[in-house]
């Protein structure tokens, strides 16, 4: 993958568990991988996620929340 590619996951998935995410970002070159404070539904679950999205479409760096930033809070 060439393209500029955005990783995301819940914190607390246990369906697709947060280690999937950061070995996938890992293998992506340039990926910006991004957690939320959520389970495997973090896509409905926080409306943030959407606005992440499209500013990460519209080339802004949304890296800004770590898995344990997410975590805590």
């Amino acid at each position: 993958i060439h393209a500029p590619t955005l990783v995301c996951a819940g914190v607390f998935d246990r369906i697709a568990a947060p280690d999937n995410a950061r070995k996938l970002a890992a293998r992506i070159p340039h990926a910006t991988l991004r957690f939320y404070r959520a389970g495997h539904g973090f896509l409905v679950e926080k409306p943030e996620f959407l606005d992440d999205a499209i500013a990460f479409l519209n080339g802004a760096d949304v890296s800004a929340r770590s898995e344990e930033s997410a975590r805590h809070g």
